[in-house]
């Protein structure tokens, strides 16, 4: 998403590099022309066009500026709809939108085949294999397991192969911290371990 967005050109000094190809060349200096991944400001300033390109076009795709600013996440969009037809709507404004924004859309999953019919394959995002002894295919967006056929969030650990000798408080709470649940699905179960 950082290399759709061009900055102003005032402020292309301040992404001075130096580059080359061969280390018996001379060095050039070059600016970058868009967000760099990496800067302090690049999160801010990716959500901050996605805002504005709500703010200027957004009462021509009223579901599509409210998925952007209710259910984006930097380039992830994590959004529902009570309807195939809502689905579908909503679907074709948020390409429409992005569109005039510079910002083609890929990566689409859905629980829904109708709404993925929509969608040409090499748009829609690639289920991979959970694991090797299991068939179900999953997708993972912001940290988070989903199995679209099932609509199932899944919470994937890894339980060491020998179990230690001794628990150390530190490696106790070490593997907990590893279980990441931003919805706090499995609170209970976290809490619990904690205590």
């Amino acid at each position: 998403m950082y290399r759709q967005i061009l900055i102003a050109l005032g402020h292309t000094q301040f992404q001075r590099i130096f580059w080359r190809m061969e280390p018996n060349q001379r060095l050039r200096v070059l600016e970058l022309l868009t967000i760099t991944y990496g800067t302090v400001s690049a999160p801010f300033l990716a959500t901050r066009c996605l805002v504005q390109l709500c703010n200027d076009e957004g009462n021509r795709f009223p579901l599509a500026s409210k998925i952007l600013i209710e259910d984006c996440y930097v380039d992830d969009i994590l959004s529902g709809a009570d309807s195939v037809e809502e689905a579908v709507e909503a679907q074709r404004q948020l390409q429409e939108l992005l569109q005039l924004g510079g910002f083609p859309i890929h990566k689409w999953s859905s629980n829904c085949p109708e709404l993925l019919n929509q969608i040409p394959e090499e748009n829609r995002e690639k289920l991979v294999r959970l694991d090797y002894t299991t068939t179900s295919e999953v997708i993972k967006t912001l940290g988070l397991t989903w199995n679209p056929h099932s609509d199932e969030f899944m919470f994937v650990t890894k339980i060491p192969a020998e179990e230690p000798e001794t628990y150390a408080k530190r490696k106790v709470f070490s593997e907990i911290g590893r279980l990441f649940d931003p919805l706090g699905l499995v609170s209970p179960v976290v809490v619990v371990a904690k205590i």
